[in-house]
């Protein structure tokens, strides 16, 4: 993945929407992996970052769920999960960072509820009622 470099992962992070079954789960704000100036690392996942329980604001809810929308039209049938990361562009509108359909990084502890969600979702999507 190429990406232009924008000065807010430094210091906004970037906030990550986390979609069950089509609806908004929980958001999560995620800090900054990088330090001012410091450049590209060569582990960045060896930095740990704080993960905070964030609201998304209306600018950015609408952008993710454009994004599934297109999403959704590539791949028949609807996602169980997807999680749409944005971070800020210079003139402060989200973007889009990327979009993930099979990352296990859901971050289900940050939300009450979100377990029970997917899992009912899985199981829907295996054809079997929940119990």
């Amino acid at each position: 993945m190429v990406q232009p470099y924008l000065d807010s992962v430094e210091t906004e992070g970037e906030i990550k929407l986390v979609f069950i079954d089509g609806l908004l789960s929980h958001g999560v704000r995620v800090g900054p992996s990088l330090r001012p100036h410091e450049g590209v690392r060569e582990r960045p996942w060896e930095r740990q970052v704080t993960t905070d329980a964030a609201v998304p604001s209306p600018v950015q809810l609408d952008l993710a769920r454009q994004v599934l929308s297109v999403a959704s039209a590539a791949f028949p049938g609807s996602l169980t999960y997807a999680r749409v990361d944005l971070i800020a562009a210079t003139t402060g509108e989200p973007l889009l960072a990327e979009l993930e359909l099979i990352d296990p990084s859901v971050f289900l502890s940050l939300a009450p509820t979100a377990a029970e969600l997917l899992a009912t979702a899985i199981v829907r999507r295996a054809g079997r009622a929940p119990s």
